[in-house]
């Protein structure tokens, strides 16, 4: 053999010795990639909204059931796909059919846009909404929340902020704490482990999440728009009634008005806390704590106690 084709030989050699000496972690990292996923989100979750109009505010906690399709331009920067991490953005138009107790089923159409970061199950999401059926409003949101690949599913929570320009109820601002559990469907989504890791995939996961994080609060606010009732005033406080608060310890009395009120009126009763039973469940109101440790108590009772036994600590 000449000495030029011992040479040839011993730099293929060479080369291909040095390509397998490569960290895996040298092919983890994928070049930015774009892909266009259309597809369809259930969603069920709970909100808490508190509704400005004008000098009065409302506040509010529901629950509801969303199916929404979608469509998603979807744009991945610093991927890796061995430990499924990165950067995304993703947009497009949405149309939502909702259902939540008191209210008629009604559907909106929309765009929404959301961009966050991703890795190893988990995911942040922040991004803007229009709703422009059914009333027009828009907002932001922010949050996070997990999901898991397997079987298409995704929890997610986090605060919303919207502005309604026209609703039923007239031009209101609403803001609160939202969260919701759902699965998704996209695309052709690839179920095996090695398909998952491939970069279409992950796009289409990142759609699915996309789609579900904005879910939420436009669930909330959507619902809020279709609300008739006008808000009451400011600082209004409600009607304890049948019975007297003691100065200090357990007492049982009823209580008209909305969860808001039930706090107005309890801070000026020095109550500390307000149980109430409903389908044989006892829930707590604590009096001035945040939206989210009442979230419960108020999805239970979103239009308010009427004449409703409560026990009350002072």
């Amino acid at each position: 053999m000449s000495r030029s084709r011992l040479l040839a030989l011993s730099l293929i050699v060479l080369s291909s010795a040095a390509a397998l000496g490569l960290s895996r972690e040298a092919h983890a990292q994928v070049a930015p990639a774009s892909n266009s996923v259309s597809g369809s989100a259930t969603m069920s979750g709970s909100y808490t909204a508190r509704v400005t109009s004008g000098q009065q505010f409302f506040e509010r906690a529901g629950t509801y059931d969303a199916n929404v399709s979608f469509t998603a331009a979807v744009a991945i920067t610093g991927l890796n796909i061995l430990t499924q991490s990165g950067s995304y953005q993703a947009s497009g138009p949405f149309t939502a059919n909702i259902t939540a107790p008191g209210v008629t089923p009604f559907v909106v159409t929309g765009t929404y846009t959301a961009a966050g970061t991703f890795t190893s199950g988990t995911f942040t999401s922040s991004g803007q909404w229009v709703i422009s059926t059914g009333g027009a409003a828009s907002g932001t949101h922010s949050g996070g929340g997990t999901y898991n690949l397997a079987d298409k599913s995704v929890i997610a929570s986090g605060q919303y902020d919207g502005s309604v320009t026209s609703s039923a109820r007239g031009p209101f601002s609403i803001q609160g704490p939202y969260s919701g559990v759902g699965s998704f469907a996209v695309g052709a989504m690839r179920m095996s482990y090695a398909e998952a890791l491939q970069t279409s995939a992950i796009s289409d996961m990142l759609a699915g999440i996309a789609g579900l994080a904005a879910a939420s609060p436009i669930a909330g606010s959507a619902i809020e728009m279709q609300q008739t009732s006008a808000p009451p005033a400011a600082g209004a406080a409600g009607t304890f009634s049948g019975g007297t608060i003691a100065p200090a310890g357990v007492s049982i009395v009823s209580f008209t008005g909305t969860t808001a009120q039930l706090g107005t009126a309890g801070a000026a009763a020095k109550v500390l806390t307000a149980s109430a039973t409903i389908n044989g469940k006892l829930l707590t109101y604590v009096v001035g704590a945040p939206s989210f440790v009442n979230a419960e108590f108020n999805a239970a009772f979103p239009t308010g106690l009427s004449s409703t036994l409560i026990i009350v600590k002072t």
